[in-house]
């Protein structure tokens, strides 16, 4: 049964009486690079009701966002070209109109409104918010200036945006992300579309700010009855918001179906594999994770095989010979699957290799390599032409943490809440700071510059983004060996090419490829050999700033399990720095969480997130989708309203006394300092200082 417009319909009855409100039918889109031609989409089709919330998932460069960029007819051409297929939008035949034509400008903002994924690129920086959203409401609503500024404010104000009249002369820039994020919302709505297709609207944003976003989104369509288009790769928010599903990969549609039979049977490889290569909060922390595998170059135009079956870990001879499968029934209404393979026999190859699949942890040492004491890092703010001091920005405040020698320590909170300064101010890139750092018993901000030097051979670090971190002239070889020459850790030129064949494998790189340069790597590559160069030097204690952000959720999997691998190897320990909270559980021993430069609540992993003692932490928790459809009907969801205030607007009292909604008077004049509330536990709260309980997440 399906629940189309209020109502519970069969499946064979949709089919044959309820026309859909978007219908794409044999859809391929192609892009040309001199003589060579790819294939980005292949032949999809696809449907959306009115007031559905359906979702197009899968891995980067599968065909999502091209697919729905063919839809409005966006596809530059040249090199582009929209080679066949029909959409229709009600009754109108959208593939038939002039891309530049009046009857498409009217449908693109009209009757589909798009939210692109980067919102700074896609609002126009020289003109104001409310330029650019009175544009779309008087182009397709025919109202007047004075009655559009009336339904802008409106708009603004829907959306979550304060002072709504006043921010419309202010232009994109003095906005932060997930404001930015709203407008384009707003902007979206502002033409009554009947659907909306929104491209991966959160992937740059914070957990929590993703989740109001997204409840924005759903709120919108149950109000107006707007259908919702959701392009994602993340599982979780598939999970918690779509009815129906499409997977994608190579420019083709690999699996679809209600969200809830694709969780609990998926039935295609490439859909187990997207969902074994995740880390869940509701996950043991012994599963290993078990990613795709990844081939040099994924084919998108072999019509001879499915594009699958380099990756694919159950392929047999049968997916070798038979060309291409087509999608077929499984045994839900409306689940299809494009596998030769049964879906019991695709459960029967898992259950022999799920033994395998576990994590023997060792246990980190009880003495501390890593000290920090009462930390608090300051930057000075200038104003007018001289730039003259006119105050200091706190940015970390008081802050201490202690990690134990071969442990993962995790620090997690949303941007702007100091992770990253702490990392820079451990390396010593940051040096006016206040307060001890205490590496191996050494005072690290009282040695001089040799002896810093020499210690920072023991100290690596692996940044957030791989390309912009590795030098883009210099070969791969010379950017892993580096390190190698700077601290003299090798005598001669065959000791070194051999230290970095070893490095190299030891990462899973082939040590043919010293000779390439950063662009000819892939995004996971790239992050191998960040970590390679980490390695070079032998460190004690790596500190991963955001190092798995930029990647696919594949991807993610082998980058954690090489860290893994290589901390049981090496006794490696970790300052692992995140905002994804499922990875930060999966691979952390103790879990510190941070606001507006504070600590908030530190403890170890399965006490952190099995018994959550701030209201913040217990936020955040529940902000994470689960990838579970069954699960995430029936959890609690806590959505905190607003946004991160700036560090200058400090509150005087608790850090987060302005977004609680336990907040007391006490909270907005005192610091709460922390306490501890069983073994490793601390957390700085007025509330349970006096022994006062709130609901728990």
């Amino acid at each position: 049964m399906y629940l189309i417009r209020g109502y519970a319909v069969p499946y064979e009855m949709r089919m044959k009486e309820i026309k859909h409100l978007l219908q794409i039918n044999n859809l391929s889109v192609s892009f040309r690079n001199d003589d060579i031609v790819t294939k980005a989409v292949n032949g999809i089709s696809y449907y959306i009701d009115q007031g559905e919330i359906v979702s197009v998932v899968g891995e980067s460069g599968s065909g999502k966002s091209v697919s729905q960029l063919a839809v409005l007819q966006l596809i530059p051409t040249p090199p582009g070209s929209i080679d066949s297929g029909s959409v229709t939008l009600e009754e109108e035949k959208l593939h038939t109109l002039k891309p530049t034509g009046p009857e498409m400008r009217k449908i693109r903002g009209g009757k589909i409104g798009m939210i692109f994924q980067e919102p700074m690129t896609s609002l126009n920086p020289v003109k104001t918010v409310g330029s650019q959203l009175l544009e779309p409401i008087i182009i397709h609503t025919g109202l007047n200036e004075k009655e559009a500024k009336k339904q802008a404010v409106s708009l603004l104000s829907q959306v979550g945006i304060p002072d709504a009249e006043k921010r419309l002369g202010e232009y994109p820039h003095q906005f932060s992300g997930g404001m930015r994020q709203r407008i384009m919302v707003a902007i979206a709505v502002a033409g009554n579309p009947k659907l909306i297709i929104a491209d991966e609207p959160t992937t740059a944003l914070d957990v929590t700010t993703q989740a109001q976003i997204l409840e924005l989104l759903k709120s919108i369509t149950m109000r107006h009855g707007t259908a919702l288009l959701l392009v994602t790769h993340n599982l979780g928010i598939v999970a918690r918001y779509a009815q129906r599903i499409y997977v994608m990969y190579a420019g083709r549609i690999v699996e679809s179906g209600r969200s809830q039979d694709i969780f609990a049977h998926p039935s295609h490889p490439y859909t187990r594999g997207l969902l074994n290569a995740i880390p869940r909060l509701d996950d043991s922390k012994e599963r290993k994770l078990q990613p795709i595998d990844a081939p040099d170059k994924i084919s998108t135009h072999d019509e001879e095989r499915c594009p699958f079956l380099p990756r694919c870990k159950y392929r047999c001879d049968m997916c070798s010979h038979q060309g291409i499968p087509d999608l077929t029934a499984t045994a839900e209404d409306g689940h299809f699957a494009a596998c030769y393979l049964s879906r019991e026999v695709l459960d029967n190859l898992d259950k022999n290799n799920c033994e395998a699949n576990r994590i023997d942890r060792r246990k980190p040492f009880t003495d501390h390599i890593l000290e920090i004491e009462n930390l608090s890092v300051h930057f000075p703010i200038k104003r007018g032409i001289l730039r003259m001091n006119a105050g200091k920005l706190t940015a970390v405040d008081q802050v201490s943490i202690k990690i134990k020698r071969g442990e993962t320590y995790g620090l997690v909170g949303e941007s702007g809440c100091g992770k990253t300064t702490i990392a820079t101010s451990i390396m010593r890139l940051i040096t006016d700071n206040e307060g001890e750092i205490i590496f191996n018993n050494l005072h690290l901000n009282r040695l001089k510059a040799s002896e810093l030097r020499r210690q920072r051979r023991k100290i690596q670090m692996i940044f957030q983004d791989p390309y912009s971190s590795l030098n883009p002239r210099k070969s791969a070889g010379t950017l892993v060996g580096e390190p190698l020459k700077i601290h003299k850790l090798v005598s001669t030129r065959t000791a070194y090419e051999s230290r970095l064949d070893e490095l190299f494998t030891l990462v899973g790189l082939s040590p043919s490829l010293k000779t390439r340069v950063a662009h000819e790597f892939s995004g996971g590559q790239r992050q191998r050999l960040g970590i390679a160069r980490a390695l070079a030097s032998n460190p004690d204690l790596i500190v991963c700033d955001e190092p798995i952000s930029a990647l696919d959720v594949s991807i993610q999997a082998q980058i954690i399990n090489l860290l893994e691998d290589l901390q049981q190897e090496l006794g490696l320990t970790y300052l692992f720095i995140a905002h994804d909270l499922s990875v930060v559980k999966h691979i952390s021993d103790t879990i510190t969480v941070m606001y507006l430069g504070k600590i908030v609540e530190t403890a170890p992993c399965d006490e952190l997130y099995g018994n959550p003692l701030h209201p913040y932490t217990q936020a955040l928790l529940a902000a994470v989708p689960i990838p579970d459809p069954m699960i995430e009907q029936t959890r609690e969801k806590i959505i905190i309203s607003g946004e991160v205030i700036s560090l200058m607007n400090r509150p005087a009292g608790c850090c987060f006394s302005d977004r609680c909604p336990y907040t007391m008077d006490i909270c907005r004049e005192q610091v709460p300092p922390g306490k501890n509330y069983g073994k490793d536990h601390e957390v700085a709260c007025f509330k349970l200082s006096q022994g006062m309980n709130y609901p728990q997440a």
